[in-house]
């Protein structure tokens, strides 16, 4: 909006790696949002999903019972990343199609069906590799059918923090036969 002369200085900078996950309504691998003029908005990240039957393609969730929680992380900087560490957390709302009923203090810790928190710590990443990886979640049925998961990716020396956070929303689930 002003006219002038600009400059720009560039420099060399160290190698740092940089692991992302990929960020609700945005495609996979690309941490910029879809032009919400041509697409709807989603609250799903394409790098959180259920995968039971371990095929690669998203499952339904289903309550009280181990559910495998997969998360992609991928690395985009150029030098490896180790040491890498994920917490996920989840809550129960109301809306699916806007974010509606999202509360900050409601996110509890993801646990197994044992009660145990479920996180990833310790995790290595090549540059400019992809990897999967998972932790068994058990929700309960009894607060409700559409809940969000919530997944910070956290590692030491990363100077990109902008893309470590990701959500997905479940509008679909299942309350298996006793």
């Amino acid at each position: 909006e002003t006219l002038g002369d600009f400059g720009l200085s560039v420099g060399p900078a160290p190698p740092a790696p940089d692991v992302m996950v990929t960020r609700w309504n945005t495609e996979v691998r690309n941490e910029y949002e879809v032009d919400s003029s041509f697409w709807a908005w989603t609250w799903v990240s394409p790098d959180i999903y259920i995968d039971n039957d371990l095929d690669g393609s998203a499952d339904i969730l289903v309550f009280n019972t181990d559910n495998k929680l997969h998360i992609r992380l991928q690395h985009k900087g150029n030098a490896d990343g180790s040491g890498i560490g994920v917490e996920f957390w989840y809550q129960f709302h109301a809306g699916v199609s806007n974010g509606s009923g999202i509360s900050d203090a409601a996110w509890l810790p993801v646990r197994n069906s044992n009660g145990v928190v479920q996180t990833l710590s310790g995790l290595s990443l090549a540059a400019g590799a992809s990897q999967s990886f998972s932790v068994d979640w058990s929700p309960d049925s009894l607060f409700g059918i559409q809940v969000c998961i919530r997944a910070i990716v956290s590692l030491a020396g990363d100077p990109n923090t902008d893309n470590k956070r990701a959500m997905t929303s479940f509008g679909t689930v299942v309350i298996p036969f006793l």
